[in-house]
């Protein structure tokens, strides 16, 4: 007897190491046009990035209208990338020893999910995603599995979390005259 329920204590727990792990989601890059935006922006911002055990802090000008939007990342007054979005064409320029990881896909999809409205980022994605969202968080998932989070922790703040690639970022926004 004891055999027989030692079998049934272990038969779950070998399974389940055999099961296979669930996919990956494939990378989404989002890349919505200026005028889905539905609004002009002129923001001074302060960017805290917390990725793995790394912690970098940035200042953005964040500049949009109907026809482009406009990022220049600095540190210590000194630019670090800029990136241009006209809707068609996507430019970046980059510092010497900015991380290759850090791509203006990247930059500008995560802008995309913060920034534009809900029924824009809705209408754009593709099979497989989904925006969960009320008035303070939207969450980004693919086949049902959180992938993004978004706190809006007031007008002015903001924090951003990629669950698969594993960093957060905390924004604190001003608006420039």
């Amino acid at each position: 007897m004891l055999g027989r329920r030692s079998l049934l204590v272990t038969l779950p727990a070998l399974l389940a190491g055999c099961a296979t792990p669930p996919p990956a989601p494939p990378e989404l890059l989002m890349r919505l046009p200026p005028a889905a935006l539905g609004r002009r922006l002129a923001w001074a911002q302060r960017l805290q990035l917390q990725a793995g055990d790394r912690e970098f802090e940035f200042e953005a000008l964040l500049e949009a209208d109907e026809q482009s939007l406009r990022l220049a990342l600095l540190a210590f007054a000194r630019p670090l990338a800029r990136l241009h979005w006209d809707g068609s064409t996507l430019q970046q320029h980059t510092a010497a020893g900015w991380p290759p990881a850090v791509s203006a896909e990247r930059v500008l999809s995560d802008l995309v999910l913060v920034l534009w409205p809900v029924a824009a980022v809705t209408a754009a994605l593709p099979a497989d995603w989904s925006l969960q969202h009320d008035s303070a968080t939207r969450e980004l998932r693919w086949r049902g599995m959180a992938v993004q989070r978004v706190h809006y922790d007031g007008p002015q703040r903001v924090l951003l979390e990629h669950l698969v690639l594993g960093y957060r970022m905390q924004i604190d926004s001003q608006a420039l005259p």
